[in-house]
């Protein structure tokens, strides 16, 4: 018999109420032991919709569990870690993982340290599309990769959010729309092309108040298997409608390859207008629940036999130093 996997939460957010805990609660083999929140009626409120037994105000006070989910934002959780890998617990870490390259090693290396294993929330790399791109290119299905773009957003509406929510508050978001929509889509190009490096990284910013509310970015990045560097341009934006999804030119042939769980991958002509649709026999994601399923999966097989898996939080390094150099570039510039 396979002892349970028990799970705590940090953060008792829309991330964790709307997603993970709905299928964590779900999930043979896990139990859900606590949710913990600075605001003692939210993590009530949570508890009760969840059925968790235990919820609380101060992390130390909680008991033992196997791991943790981090459900809250950057800026804020190197208290939580600090305990967490005090306490030897395995860290599930939402997306953004951290705001630099510097960071995102730290947190690493305490978790070596510690004896446990890192995770980082980036479901999207168990998407259906993604995983079928990502499955054409490895078998080199269309050639060299020569471009890929990337592009994500449109004008943003009314939130209805305070002046408190998080996103408001650049040291606690790490930036704006190229950290919060960008570190998905970025990971998304990174990962399907098995990216290893990037060079000449170009930045436009539009920003106010510290976020950036419209972001392009461009760099040459280098993947496995491939001599020739390709070009990767990225444009996420929060005021202006982009056309968006993930297209690839490739020395035979073009691709374009939806955002979303349930969309396509199609193959296209020069301008991008669909041939045919392309499909392969993998286990993957075609709804956001079953990519949250898949990634705890990944996470916990990780936690049991201390492999790597597609969940581990090493495999986006990547993307944290592209971010980070594309707002370097911007504070550099502006210094000027």
């Amino acid at each position: 018999m396979v002892e349970p996997f028990r799970v705590g939460i940090v953060g008792a957010g829309s991330v964790s109420d709307g997603y993970h805990a709905p299928v964590l609660a779900q999930f043979p083999g896990v139990r859900l032991e606590w949710v913990c929140d600075k605001d003692a009626g939210k993590a009530k409120s949570f508890a009760a919709r969840h059925g968790i037994p235990v919820s609380g105000v101060d992390l130390e006070t909680l008991h033992q569990v196997d791991a943790v989910l981090v459900a809250i934002p950057v800026g804020l959780r190197a208290k939580t870690l600090e305990t967490a890998f005090r306490r030897r617990w395995h860290a599930f870490i939402e997306k953004p993982f951290a705001v630099s390259l510097q960071e995102h090693d730290a947190i690493l290396t305490a978790g070596r340290t510690a004896g446990v294993q890192v995770g980082v929330g980036l479901m999207r790399r168990f998407y259906r599309p993604t995983l079928i791109a990502l499955d054409l290119l490895r078998r080199n299905a269309f050639g060299p990769i020569k471009e890929v773009w990337a592009a994500e957003g449109g004008p943003m509406r009314g939130s209805g959010r305070g002046d408190d929510w998080y996103q408001n508050d650049p040291s606690a978001a790490g930036g704006g729309v190229l950290i919060e929509t960008g570190s998905h889509l970025i990971d998304q190009a990174l990962f399907i092309t098995d990216a290893t490096s990037f060079e000449n990284i170009r930045t436009k910013f539009v920003s106010y108040e510290g976020l950036d509310l419209d972001a392009r970015v461009s760099a040459q990045a280098r993947r496995q298997g491939q001599t020739e560097p390709f070009h990767l341009g990225v444009s996420l934006s929060r005021i202006e409608d982009v056309c968006a999804g993930l297209y690839f030119v490739c020395e035979k042939g073009n691709m374009k390859v939806s955002l979303g769980a349930d969309g396509a991958v199609e193959f296209v002509d020069g301008e991008f207008r669909a041939l045919a649709r392309l499909d392969a026999n993998i286990r993957a994601a075609g709804a956001v629940y079953q990519a949250f399923y898949l990634e705890w999966e990944s996470f916990i097989a990780q936690c049991r036999g201390g492999g790597p898996t597609d969940a581990g939080a090493s495999s986006s390094r990547l993307g944290t130093a592209l971010i980070e150099a594309a707002y370097g570039l911007r504070l550099s510039e502006a210094a000027r």
